[in-house]
């Protein structure tokens, strides 16, 4: 079974890696579009891991003993700390 916080933690590496190899376009004006796409998502992306739903299950999933979903949730916390 595959938690919220393990699929979560995939979306999150998976987007942060096609980000890190995107290449800015062309000149100055590319790079400006580049920064600024790349800042949209980063905070939609901290928009999305700061709602209350993903809170609440991150925190019942942390109740669980089973160390696959303590290893789960340790990850996306990983992941989380890496775009907010």
């Amino acid at each position: 079974m595959q938690d919220y916080s393990d699929m979560w933690s995939n979306n999150i590496s998976d987007l942060l890696d096609k980000l890190r190899d995107t290449i800015p376009g062309d000149g100055m004006i590319g790079e400006v579009h580049y920064w600024r796409d790349l800042a949209r998502i980063l905070e939609a992306i901290n928009n999305e891991v700061k709602q209350s739903y993903v809170e609440v299950t991150v925190q019942v999933l942390s109740c669980w003993q089973a160390p696959s979903v303590q290893q789960s949730v340790d990850r996306f916390m990983k992941q989380k700390s890496r775009v907010i």
